[in-house]
């Protein structure tokens, strides 16, 4: 099961060694950012703790961004190995989100994230996840708020809050 680390933006992940939690950070930071290798930083995350569970998740939540058969069930193969009795909170909110969408349930995906966000306002990944699946389900509404409602929890010394201001942007901006 691993044990509590805090991630960049402080909240809460299970892994067996910071060094994953780090690894972690990056993809999710790539993602957010549009840049980098979002996939790579996932894998490597994974490979260094297998117990990692919020990296395989993420793993799934990358490939069903593609809309593709073979990424969902890629994403439907990964999510399936995952024990739901040794999660921790935040995984479990995840776990639930990456089950939904998997499924084609996108509207108890994004219930399944706002969750997530309203127990931990700074998790950078339910963030960019929600916001991504409301441009999707053209919910140009949820797409600003989403992120208005974390903005109080971003104070500007923290790591991600220009990732935020960005989300919260183009929230404005499709508005």
């Amino acid at each position: 099961m691993g044990k509590a680390f805090a991630d960049r933006w402080g909240v809460p992940v299970r892994a067996g060694s910071a060094e994953a939690v780090a690894l972690l950070d990056e993809a999710v930071e790539d993602l957010a950012a549009l840049a980098g290798d979002p996939v790579a930083d996932a894998e490597a995350a994974v490979a260094a703790d297998d117990s990692l569970v919020l990296g395989h998740i993420y793993r799934a939540y990358l490939g069903l961004y593609g809309t593709t058969a073979d990424g969902v069930a890629r994403a439907a193969e990964i999510i399936k190995r995952l024990d739901e009795t040794v999660l921790g909170e935040r995984e479990a909110h995840h776990l639930r989100a990456a089950r939904s969408w998997a499924g084609g349930d996108w509207e108890a995906t994004v219930r399944s994230l706002e969750r997530a966000l309203l127990r931990h306002p700074r998790d950078l990944l339910a963030l960019k996840v929600a916001q991504d699946l409301y441009f999707f389900l053209g919910n140009r509404l949820e797409l600003r708020d989403v992120a208005a409602r974390v903005l109080p929890a971003w104070p500007r010394s923290r790591p991600g809050w220009g990732y935020v201001q960005g989300i919260y942007a183009f929230g404005l901006e499709e508005n």
